[in-house]
């Protein structure tokens, strides 16, 4: 779209013009912290107007590294994507809760 400005004093006119470009910004849609025990596997980045690069991150901003699922750490995970100079970003936790393993027990028989 075209913008244009005038000014006017008295006899004296200026016109000036630029031109607006609105993108379609992306929208991610938050996910809750989530406590887990051994592993979490992401999910589908859901929202609007998403440009299919949006990712999971270690770092804000889409910086750091894109993580992979599963992940088997505890971590703020950072959901982002971007359309030019639009961006869109969330962030959530992951707390991993190691699995102990117990040792097999054989039967016992007990007399009363």
């Amino acid at each position: 779209m075209t913008v244009y400005i005038y000014d006017m004093n008295g006899n004296c006119e200026d016109e000036q013009s630029f031109y607006v470009e609105v993108i379609e910004s992306p929208n991610i849609k938050d996910l809750p912290d989530v406590s887990i025990c051994g592993s979490y596997n992401f999910p589908t980045i859901g929202g609007t107007n998403l440009t299919g690069n949006k990712n999971f991150y270690s770092e804000p901003g889409g910086e750091g590294q894109i993580l992979v699922s599963p992940i088997t750490e505890s971590q703020t995970v950072y959901m982002y994507d971007v359309n030019g100079d639009c961006e869109s970003e969330e962030s959530f936790f992951v707390e991993i809760t190691n699995i102990h393993s117990v040792d097999d027990i054989a039967d016992t028989l007990v007399c009363n």
